[in-house]
C-alpha cells in the first residue's frame, strides 16, 4: 500500500509548473501575430483568474492596428507563460487576438527591444490615438449571482413575515 501511495504522489504533477516553449524567430512570431509593436510597459492592471493587463506606451507599430496606449492581457506570472517585463524598459511585443482581446505570452516571441525586428518586410508605423486593449466587461457572472442572492433573501423573508402577519 505504501508503494502505491508513493507512486500516486510521485505521479501527481505539481500545482506550479514552469513555462516551457520552443524558441521562435522574429519571422515566425511575426507570421503568427495579429499585431506587433515596440513599446514600454507603463501600467500593470490585475484581473480575475490569474491574468493581468499590461498597458504599453507604444512608440512604433510593425503590424496591425495598435493604440498609443495599448492594453495586452497576459498570465500573471512567468510560470504561467505570462510576460515578465520591467516598467519603463522597451519591448518588441507580438500580440494575438482571442475572445478576451489582445494577448501575449512568453511563447509568442515578445522580447526586449535591444535589437531591431528581424523581419525585413515589416513596416514601421505610428500608433492610433487613444487607448485600446481588453475591455472591462463589468461584474462577472459570479458577482451577479451573489448580488441577486443577496437581494432575494431579504425579499423572501419580507414576504414570509408579511404572510404570517395576515394570518
Amino acid at each position: 500500500m505504501g508503494a502505491v501511495v508513493s507512486g500516486v504522489v510521485l505521479a501527481t504533477p505539481d500545482r506550479a509548473c514552469a513555462c516551457s516553449c520552443a524558441r521562435v524567430t522574429d519571422a515566425e512570431a511575426y507570421a503568427r501575430a495579429d499585431a506587433v509593436f515596440t513599446g514600454r510597459p507603463a501600467l500593470r492592471e490585475s484581473e480575475n483568474g490569474g491574468s493581468v493587463t499590461l498597458v504599453f506606451e507604444v512608440s512604433a507599430v510593425h503590424k496591425g492596428q495598435v493604440a498609443r496606449r495599448q492594453g495586452v492581457r497576459t498570465a500573471s506570472s512567468g510560470a504561467g507563460c505570462g510576460l515578465e517585463v520591467a516598467m519603463g524598459r522597451e519591448y518588441l511585443v507580438f500580440v494575438t487576438r482571442d475572445e478576451g482581446g489582445p494577448a501575449a505570452s512568453l511563447c509568442g516571441g515578445t522580447r526586449a527591444a535591444d535589437r531591431p525586428l528581424a523581419v525585413p518586410s515589416a513596416p514601421t508605423g505610428t500608433p492610433l490615438a487613444g487607448r485600446a486593449g481588453p475591455v472591462d466587461e463589468g461584474l462577472s457572472s459570479t458577482a451577479w449571482v451573489m448580488i441577486a442572492g443577496g437581494l432575494a433573501v431579504p425579499i423572501v423573508l419580507g414576504l414570509v413575515l408579511a404572510s404570517r402577519r395576515r394570518s
